[in-house]
């Protein structure tokens, strides 16, 4: 949110909500709160049996506050499928730009809430109180002390000078990291006063691309069971997700964009139930400079021009997306015919039903935009490429649990000679060993506990041999697919509306009037050249691992002046164990740290939930102590 959308919405609490609670016994009325040009709030109001149609925001992306009562809701996606539920008082809930939906009163009591929508919404209509009702009979509302909490939270002051507090905590990054991190930050109990900063170029955060999705079958590749943020209570996540629907259950795949509600909800109930001493700052900006870096602290300096001084600066930058593949004509990487980013806007914008696609890579990011398309009724055949033409395995939640025993890796792993082969011959061991051969899958994720360890015992040779050789083997069975994904996914390729090719891109040849693609690739089968027409490449091939090529400014000029430094394989930096930083000199940093996917080339498993929930606890009681230290 801008800095002037941040002055208007200041107001939003200093007008008595109470004033603006108003019912018709003819429709649902809608009370204007307060507008600006960026924002709109509105108070909903609805009677027992009141509702709405299906309609959509138009451009607008719109937030739900429930005060008080419940909803019934039902989404209806691009897709043709539909989400219904029920929010009750106290629950968030986001609807993206576009997204039709209705609501319903089916319940006994009355229902309020507020709801925000950026930009405003447009009203083409000619009645003056067509879009407002603010002028029915005041009554005076009561809601739950945690609902009025939440919209006190909502007034976020975003003035950086402030010299009353001692310590400076600044998160770059307000993804899935950064969000974990703010979260048990804000959840802690600092001695000193204590301003928490967090900053994200993107307006929404805590989701990061992977949770920004509106589409349903968009699933986590995990079950609900496993997703806690909290690494104290496993169930967290699972309680508050059968909350929304009494059908998920452990191990439910359920939708990424419920999920990043889920992180946006813990994040704002810290924010709530954060110590009087602590300040919470948003910041819709971007980091472009740290500098002045002593042993206390560091200028930050934004891409609005703002600066602020940091005593602890944490880089949670999360995933970057990956290179364009090397070919002879690089210019046509920015046509119009090409999408780097698989997940913007733009990927599949002014496509017709029968255009056949290219999507290079055939990993998870692959089959999220193949299924997304068939939903939306894309009858073009879909074209997928990638050096080995592998796809990730299917989860299967129906085995009996087995015993499986890494004692003797991890003893074998302390000796000088310890290598990768001993890994991999203790797993073929064990996959031998089972009678049902589908437990493979038990076998890889009971390795999961233990292998930042093995990574960190293993030499760099070692790891170099891995990435070049084993990792795309490895991905494919350690990412997988959800049942329900696999099952339509696998139905696309028997049905010849998906088809699989390995090899080597060579070059694009654009036909404008044709408004196709020649893409020549040497097919890795037989090493003959050969060639396929599209209307569209995709780069679905998953993430950067090379972090010395990532396009960040930020990161480039940290690289550069040698205030940090990648680690020897270049898949992260250089780090200490609790995530300090390392710069040129091999000097560990006391102000600059790092977690999540920065952390690659250190402790390899670093990219998902478990991982990163550990990494963000410990993390902030190491700055937790040195905070009181100074006490």
């Amino acid at each position: 949110m801008e800095e002037s959308s941040l002055s208007d919405f200041n107001k939003y609490t200093q007008i008595n909500l109470s004033d603006l609670k108003n019912f018709s016994n003819f429709k649902y009325a809608r009370n204007l709160v307060v507008k600006s040009k960026n924002f709109e709030s509105l108070m909903l109001c609805l009677l027992p049996e009141q509702g709405t149609l299906r309609h959509n925001h138009g451009a607008s992306d719109a937030m739900t506050i429930v005060l008080s009562g419940e909803i019934k809701y039902k989404n209806y996606y691009p897709d043709g499928s539909e989400v219904s539920g029920t929010l009750r008082a106290g629950d968030v809930e986001f609807l993206p730009a576009g997204l039709e939906h209705e609501i319903h009163n089916e319940s006994d009591e009355k229902y309020i809430s507020i709801n925000i929508y950026s930009p405003p919404l447009e009203a083409n209509h000619s009645e003056s109180n067509f879009l407002y009702d603010n002028n029915f009979e005041n009554n005076e509302l009561s809601f739950k002390e945690d609902t009025a909490l939440f919209l006190k939270g909502l007034n976020t002051n975003a003035t950086l000078a402030d010299d009353n507090y001692k310590e400076t905590i600044a998160i770059i990054g307000g993804g899935f990291s950064g969000t974990l991190l703010a979260t048990h930050l804000l959840s802690s109990d600092f001695k000193v006063a204590t301003r928490i900063v967090l900053i994200d170029r993107s307006p929404r955060f805590s989701r990061g691309f992977a949770y920004s999705t509106s589409n349903r079958f968009h699933l986590l590749n995990v079950p609900a069971g496993n997703m806690s943020a909290f690494p104290d209570n496993p169930n967290h996540f699972l309680n508050w997700a059968q909350k929304r629907d009494v059908n998920i259950d452990a191990k439910t795949f359920v939708p990424r964009m419920l999920y990043g509600e889920y992180l946006e909800t813990i994040l704002h109930r810290a924010n709530l139930d954060k110590k009087p001493n602590i300040k919470f700052i948003r910041l819709n900006d971007e980091a472009v400079d740290i500098d002045s870096l002593n042993n206390h602290e560091a200028n930050i300096s934004l891409e609005s021009g703002k600066k602020f001084k940091a005593n602890k600066i944490i880089l949670a930058t999360g995933n970057y997306f990956p290179r364009n593949p090397k070919v002879k004509n690089e210019d046509f990487y920015s046509s119009k015919f090409y999408a780097k980013d698989p997940w913007s806007k733009e990927a599949l914008k002014n496509l017709s039903d029968d255009d056949e696609l290219l999507f290079i890579g055939t990993g998870l990011t692959m089959i999220d935009k193949a299924i997304e398309l068939k939903m939306k009724g894309h009858k073009g055949t879909i074209h997928t490429l990638s050096r080995h033409g592998l796809l990730p395995n299917t989860h299967k939640l129906d085995l009996e649990p087995i015993e499986i025993n890494y004692d003797a890796l991890l003893e074998q792993s302390k000796q000088a000679d310890f290598s990768l082969l001993h890994i991999l011959r203790d797993i073929r061991t064990k996959i031998r060993s089972l009678s049902n051969k589908e437990n493979w899958r038990q076998v890889i994720d009971k390795l999961r506990p233990h292998t930042q360890l093995l990574w960190q015992r293993l030499n760099d040779i070692n790891k170099q041999k891995f990435m070049k050789r084993l990792r795309h083997f490895w991905d494919i069975h350690r990412h997988r697919m959800a049942p329900e994904i696999a099952l339509i996914f696998h139905s696309m390729i028997s049905d010849g509306e998906l088809k699989i090719y390995s090899g080597k891109i060579l070059e694009y040849k654009i036909n404008e009037s044709a408004k196709t693609v020649e893409v020549s690739y040497i097919n890795k089968a037989d090493q003959q050249i050969k060639s396929l027409k599209v209307s569209k490449v995709l780069n679905c091939s998953g993430l950067e691992f090379d972090f010395c090529q990532i396009e960040d400014p930020l990161l480039s000029k940290l690289l550069n002046d040698g205030t940090i430094k990648p680690d020897s394989l270049s898949l992260g930096f250089e780090a200490s164990s609790d995530g300090a930083l390392i710069d040129k000199d091999t000097k560990t940093s006391e102000v600059l740290f790092t977690l999540g996917p920065a952390l690659k080339g250190k402790l390899w498993e670093t990219t998902a939930v478990p991982e990163i929930r550990n990494q963000a606890y410990k993390l902030v009681e190491f700055i937790r102590e040195k905070s009181l230290q100074k006490v």
